[in-house]
């Protein structure tokens, strides 16, 4: 004689025997639940790196591109070379009075001249690296 099966008790048969495989081990050889990330805690972890000095490039246009388009993205954080020109110092700054810190990057400068830009930057700079050539 044949057995006979509605498509609904054949779903809710298939969804009780699935869901008891799946939890009848206490060793499922799943990973533990990872807690989710905010997005703010994402968006703090990016970063861009950018060229503010390269001349005859759309750096150049600072206060009506790059800055207004940093803050639009939502950067928090770039990475530039470190240079000793004022205008670089400016820009700096102008970026970390709207939450942008820099990280600066030096190349064999010596370390009397470093502190001295770290101080100049105080509070517009979140970390300094060192490359030796």
């Amino acid at each position: 004689m044949p057995c006979h099966f509605s498509l609904t008790s054949f779903s809710t048969l298939a969804t009780t025997g699935l869901t008891a495989l799946l939890f009848s081990s206490t060793n499922s050889g799943f990973a533990a639940p990872v807690p989710a990330l905010s997005a703010d805690s994402f968006v703090d972890s990016i970063g861009v790196n950018v060229h503010l000095t390269y001349g005859g490039t759309p750096y150049e246009r600072f206060e009506d591109l790059i800055k207004p388009k940093l803050k639009e993205l939502g950067i928090r954080h770039i990475r530039d070379g470190a240079y000793q020109e004022s205008d670089f110092f400016h820009k700096v700054k102008s970026l970390a009075a709207d939450g942008i810190k820099t990280t600066l990057i030096f190349s064999g400068n010596p370390p009397a001249e470093v502190i001295a830009t770290a101080k100049k930057l105080s509070g517009a700079i979140e970390a300094i690296g060192a490359i030796r050539w």
